[in-house]
């Protein structure tokens, strides 16, 4: 570290940030180091450029559970920055490295809505998950986690999609949003390469049953079966779309 922050300049501090920015390495402890001791007070010099290395500091600060230069960091990206994805996901690494507590569910949801506004479905499932064993029979809760597997896409996750979809059924067969997704979720499987004969009969029948229950309930609704109409727009409406 001596080598690091004894014997470079302001502007080769810099270019070491830009090194390792571009080669994604990442060196929590010399970058906090370095910007405390050279750049902390040169960040007048840098321009366009100061929102990546308070960036760079900052997930660097969280590494090495220095919170108080990651709130500084935070505090000023937010006065230039207050509606950036990139900042909310600062915000949600920040609640990560809080350690919150594990049966705080508002946590887990806001967290989870963070990671759905930087579209990382993957962190997003996770918190869904945590929301799960918590609160096993709330049908929204296995809805939403659906939703959130089923915009992943790909055939695992579209049988998670699906078994989710019918908890969300079998706790509330009223809930036609999962209907649709499940629908959907079946007929997906259905119709990839990797499903089974076996799998293939299963999830066509699921699929069939489902669209007899959405008409049913268009029928009970309108007087009369809408199948075109119960469809239209499905795969947008299931679709996760992260609120800027």
């Amino acid at each position: 570290m001596d080598v690091y922050s004894n014997s470079m300049s302001w502007s080769e501090v810099r270019d070491l940030f830009r090194l390792w920015r571009e080669e994604n390495v990442r060196k929590s402890v010399e970058v906090v180091d370095l910007w405390e001791r050279t750049l902390q007070k040169k960040m007048h010099k840098f321009g366009d450029e100061r929102l990546l290395v308070l960036e760079q500091v900052c997930v660097a600060a969280l590494d090495c559970n220095r919170l108080e230069v990651a709130d500084a960091c935070l505090k000023a990206l937010l006065a230039e920055f207050p509606t950036s994805l990139r900042i909310r996901k600062l915000k949600a690494l920040k609640l990560e490295a809080l350690e919150r507590f594990m049966s705080d569910q508002e946590a887990w949801q806001e967290l989870c809505e963070l990671y759905l506004l930087e579209q990382d479905f993957a962190r997003a499932a996770f918190c869904m998950e945590e929301l799960i064993l918590h609160n096993p029979h709330s049908h929204l809760i296995h809805q939403r986690y659906a939703e959130i597997r089923y915009t992943q896409g790909g055939f695992e996750n579209m049988e998670l999609a699906r078994a989710h979809y019918c908890l969300a059924l079998k706790l509330s067969p009223n809930n036609i949003r999962a209907l649709y997704g499940l629908f959907l979720s079946a007929t997906n499987i259905a119709i990839s390469a990797k499903c089974t004969s076996v799998k293939k009969k299963e999830n066509n029948k699921l699929a069939k049953w489902a669209l007899k229950e959405i008409n049913n309930r268009y029928e009970e609704q309108c007087g009369k079966s809408n199948e075109v109409a119960a469809l239209e727009g499905l795969m947008n409406s299931l679709q996760i779309s992260p609120i800027a």
